[in-house]
């Protein structure tokens, strides 16, 4: 028996799948809008290309104030928060909008291998949270996971 071929991990150039079907797909007649915070330029880029490629509008921040200060006019529906930046870390970004009740789901995401990590990212009201590499199905169904609806 062969093993499962694994995904590659997302890449600025590479080519973008489509959003999963079913419960986990996205709302119909909705494009959703995906914030992104990371302080690397090829993580933003790849992101926002795949998020864009799969019917959502994405929305690309470097830092932290960017972030804050666009949020009342591009009021996405799940934000992705890299865990370490310059300045507020993706936590600390997390818990202010947590303290101001901002409403949309966030998925956090790092390179760090700390299982730790993601209990006190989950703690403090995380949806998600993701190691970088990112694999894009695995992203794109956790996007459309954290934006659904909950009653």
């Amino acid at each position: 028996m062969t093993p499962p071929k694994s995904e590659p991990p997302l890449a600025p150039n590479a080519p973008t799948p489509p959003l999963p079907a079913g419960p986990a797909g996205p709302r119909p007649g909705r494009n959703l809008r995906v914030a992104i915070l990371d302080d690397d330029p090829s993580v933003r880029t790849a992101i926002s290309r795949l998020v864009g490629a799969s019917g959502m509008v994405g929305g690309s921040f470097s830092n932290a104030m960017e972030l804050l200060n666009a949020l009342p006019m591009f009021a996405p529906d799940c934000i992705i928060l890299d865990l370490y930046m310059p300045g507020l870390d993706g936590l600390e970004v997390l818990n202010y909008l947590r303290k101001t009740n901002l409403a949309a789901p966030v998925i956090m995401i790092t390179a760090q291998d700390d299982p730790s990590l993601r209990d006190t990212c989950l703690k403090a009201g995380a949806s998600a949270f993701l190691r970088k590499p990112l694999q894009a199905t695995e992203l794109l169904a956790t996007i459309a996971e954290a934006a659904q609806p909950r009653h």
